[in-house]
């Protein structure tokens, strides 16, 4: 039985837990720009597998002993906006220290195709990316939805949309095995939601495209899924106002109880759409909302 790896992100509080094989090692690109007053929040998130075996030998399963995940059979590059490097290493050395970060910034094509050029360089074969990009500019996320000034919306879908797409193109030539592209979502589908306006379009744009690249892809070996997660209380988060308008209205609704604090769910949703497990699936939104999407109305009082 494969040896199974455990990767923690403190920083970003989604809480992934990624499991792979101990053949199969771990690229995480992460970038996050907080902006000041927390006016509104980007977030870059891209993680690449790909093959390779750490020459230690392998401990106990998942991280059990308190080893780092690369122990386990996993290597990791993580990236990390470059404006958020600082941080994105502290919270990397915390977790494994031979780990390297990378400056990148996705919504940069140039950047991305040479980061993509460098690991092909390298002799690098990938067996998956994980996206996670979300940014709007205030005017896009409140105030008129018809009335919001283009270049907010052109901003929003360019970093939330645009992105997974140019992902996508530089990394899926380097799954020469076949591989898998997860992003993160949001309810957006066939819901206007408070305060969450031309992100909602955004994320409803997102789905689109990831089935377009997952039609793309198919003949390759090639899926692309989103997870769908409920509201968390993450740094993103804080760049929405009245993001309790969320959390209230899925503690009110869903028939598991969701709680806004813990992101395992979702991190576990992610590990099981980048494995093998999911290896028939692709062109999917996976919900993992406590059942919220498939209620009518709120629970009764």
């Amino acid at each position: 039985m494969a040896w199974r790896r455990q990767f923690v992100d403190r920083r970003s509080q989604l809480g992934e837990r990624c499991d792979v094989g101990a053949n199969d090692s771990v690229v995480r690109s992460h970038h996050a720009e907080e902006v000041p007053s927390k006016i509104s929040q980007r977030c870059s998130f891209g993680e690449v597998v790909h093959g390779g075996c750490s020459a230690q030998p392998p401990r106990e399963p998942d991280g059990q002993d308190g080893t780092p995940s690369t122990h386990h059979g996993a290597s990791v590059i993580a990236t990390a906006f470059p404006r958020d490097l600082d941080a994105a290493r502290a919270v990397v050395d915390a977790i494994d220290p031979s780990v390297r970060v990378v400056p990148l910034d996705l919504t940069d094509r140039p950047a991305v195709d040479r980061f993509a050029a460098e690991l092909a360089a390298q002799g690098t074969v990938l067996d998956g990316a994980l996206h996670a990009v979300a940014f709007a500019p205030r005017g896009a996320l409140s105030g008129s939805f018809t009335g919001v000034d283009s270049g907010d919306v052109e901003v929003a879908f360019r970093s939330s949309v645009w992105t997974y797409a140019v992902l996508a193109h530089a990394l899926t030539p380097l799954m020469t095995r076949g591989g898998s592209l997860v992003g993160l979502d949001f309810d957006a589908g066939g819901r206007a939601w408070p305060v969450y306006d031309w992100m909602g379009a955004c994320k409803a744009a997102l789905r689109e495209a990831s089935r377009y690249i997952a039609r793309d892809g198919g003949a390759l070996g090639i899926r692309s899924n989103l997870v769908a997660a409920g509201p968390l209380l993450t740094r993103a988060a804080s760049g929405i106002a009245d993001f309790d308008t969320l959390t209230s209205a899925f503690e009110a609704t869903t028939p598991l109880r969701w709680d806004p604090t813990d992101a395992q769910p979702v991190a576990d949703a992610v590990c099981f759409l980048l494995s093998d497990l999911a290896r028939a699936i692709t062109g999917e939104v996976l919900h993992v909302d406590g059942g919220f999407n498939a209620m009518a109305t709120a629970r009764p009082a």
